[in-house]
């Protein structure tokens, strides 16, 4: 903030509703300065009155005005107005009130709420009813402030990023502009069999300028885009979405998908004058879609996989040959209903044996005489 030169007695810092601070005497000092200001450190010249505000918060928007008393001349006034963007973060699927309070005394006309050139709300009247108001949103049924006007939006999407506006329209005075970034964070899981084909999803749904793309996992930078138009360089991995055909999908895809790709992976839109959007992916690349028994079995090796296949392959021709009576021999129960229970898990147990444990030598032959005995034996029809 910068005022005018002159022979100059004193200066004063104000706000319309409170005092800042004033340099006067012969050398001009800084006198009763406000707490959260400070002058402009070495400065070198000696007419330069710039304040500095920090930290600076919502509640410090407004009209500043520099007052600057010279000898035998007028007043140099200089009038500045600070308008603070805020930057509101909320997870998918919550709920978030963007804020909006006009803080003056004036008479309030009408107040306008949008999202770039997407209208949410008006309100308008004697009594500044909300009129109009877009799905999704909703104004604060126990706001007892007439002059809050703050929004809430719920569930909160990811299409629901972006700048949002509330325009105060003040009877005979400046409207008043506040910008609020909203920012949806949320993990996404992504989960694929070993072998798969893994899509993750990267979209910008504002409207700004993107000038560059990074995906990285683990700080280690994976695909990147620039230029213009934004094209993909150093790709580890495919990056061309099945029928994608919007400029603004960095999705990339994983395939084949192996364990060593699981983690977190992080996608940074950097976009021209603005905030930048980050997705998180959590990628995750089950060996065996069984419990932790299977996964046990799968950590011990062949030798494991070889012994307790081997021991159901002789318990079920033990079944066959009629020397075990009762194929639930893992069951305490004689009923009927339990018994087939059973026989679903155990069945279900081995062919999760035999698609995991992918180091047992057993033949696909073997497999499928395997897996008719098996039917046989637990009387599965």
């Amino acid at each position: 903030m910068h005022c005018g030169d002159g022979v100059i007695t004193s200066v004063r810092w104000f706000t319309s509703d409170s005092f800042i601070l004033e340099y006067r005497g012969e050398q001009l000092k800084p006198h009763d300065i406000s707490p959260h200001y400070s002058t402009v450190p070495n400065g070198k010249n000696k007419n330069d009155f710039s304040i500095i505000l920090s930290p600076v918060e919502t509640y410090h928007e407004g009209i500043f005005t520099c007052s600057i008393n010279v000898r035998g001349k007028a007043d140099i006034m200089k009038t500045i107005k600070l308008e603070v963007t805020e930057i509101v973060r909320v997870e998918r699927g919550g709920r978030v009130t963007l804020p909006c309070k006009y803080r003056g005394d004036g008479n309030i006309t009408v107040v306008k709420w949008f999202k770039s050139d997407s209208f949410i709300v008006e309100y308008r009247g004697e009594q500044l009813r909300p009129h109009d108001i877009a799905p999704h949103y909703s104004t604060d049924p126990n706001g007892k402030d007439k002059n809050d006007f703050s929004i809430i939006l719920s569930p909160v999407e990811i299409r629901h990023e972006g700048n949002f506006t509330c325009w105060i329209t003040v009877r005979g005075k400046v409207d008043v502009v506040k910008t609020i970034i909203l920012e949806v964070t949320e993990v996404q899981v992504v989960i694929v069999e070993r072998g798969g084909s893994a899509t993750l999803p990267c979209m910008y749904h504002g409207d700004g300028n993107i000038f560059a793309v990074k995906w990285s996992k683990s700080h280690s930078v994976m695909v990147e885009y620039r230029g213009e138009p934004l094209k993909p360089y150093i790709s580890a991995y495919d990056t061309n979405v099945p029928n994608g055909k919007d400029k603004n999908d960095f999705s990339i895809i994983i395939r084949p998908a192996d364990i060593h790709h699981e983690g977190i992976f992080t996608c940074r839109i950097n976009v021209k004058g603005k905030i930048d959007v980050v997705r998180t992916i959590k990628l995750e690349v089950p060996e065996c879609s069984l419990n932790n028994l299977l996964q046990l079995i799968k950590n011990m090796g062949i030798a494991f996989g070889v012994v307790l296949s081997l021991l159901l392959l002789a318990a079920l021709i033990l079944f066959k040959l009629g020397y075990l009576s009762c194929p639930c021999f893992f069951s305490k129960s004689n009923d009927v209903q339990d018994c087939n229970e059973v026989r679903f898990i155990l069945l279900i147990l081995f062919l999760e044996v035999l698609k995991c444990n992918s180091s047992t030598p057993i033949t696909v032959n073997f497999c499928i005489s395997f897996i008719g005995l098996l039917k046989d034996a637990l009387k599965i029809h």
